[in-house]
C-alpha cells in the first residue's frame, strides 16, 4: 500500500515501525479498521479502552456501574455521570459499526465467518430501520 494511507487491515499493523507481532497481538481484541473515524461507545467498551480514549478512572467505574443496569440513552445522562466535566470527543453512547462472528457446523464441516456491519444513523425522530450495510465478510476465521 501507499504510504499515508488508511489502514484498511489491521495486520497491516505488521508494516508499521515499532509494532511488534506482541503488541498487535495485546491490541487484536480491541481495535480494527473502520472507513470512517467514528466514538467509543460507552455502553459497550471495555474499561481500559474509555480510560486510554481519556476518561478518568472514577468516571469509567461510575459509566460502567450504570451502564449494567441503565445504558446510556443520550448525552445527558452521559454528561450527569461526567459530573459536569465535558464530554470528550472520543465517546459517545451509540455505535455506528459492529462486528458479527458466526459458526456453521454440519457433520465434518466447520467454518467461521466474521463481518463488519455498518448501521446506518437515524435522522432527525424517526427510526432508520434499513438493514445494516456490510463492509466486509471474512470466511473461514476461527
Amino acid at each position: 500500500r501507499s504510504a499515508h494511507q488508511k489502514i484498511v487491515d489491521i495486520n497491516e499493523l505488521y508494516r508499521v515501525k515499532d509494532f511488534t507481532p506482541e503488541i498487535i497481538e495485546k491490541l487484536r481484541d480491541y481495535i480494527t479498521a473502520l472507513p470512517t473515524g467514528t466514538t467509543l461507545n460507552v455502553n459497550t467498551a471495555p474499561a481500559n479502552l474509555l480510560e486510554a480514549a481519556g476518561l478518568q478512572q472514577s468516571v469509567v467505574a461510575a459509566i460502567i456501574k450504570q451502564r449494567e443496569t441503565d445504558p446510556f440513552l443520550n448525552s445527558a445522562q452521559l454528561t450527569k455521570v461526567l459530573a459536569g466535566a465535558p464530554l470528550p470527543p472520543t465517546v459517545s453512547f451509540t455505535s455506528q459499526y459492529y462486528m458479527v462472528t458466526g459458526r456453521v457446523t454440519k457433520d465434518n464441516v466447520d467454518i467461521g465467518y466474521r463481518a463488519l456491519l455498518e448501521r446506518q444513523r437515524s435522522t432527525g425522530t424517526t427510526t432508520n430501520t434499513e438493514w445494516p450495510r456490510i463492509i466486509w465478510l471474512q470466511q473461514g476465521t476461527e
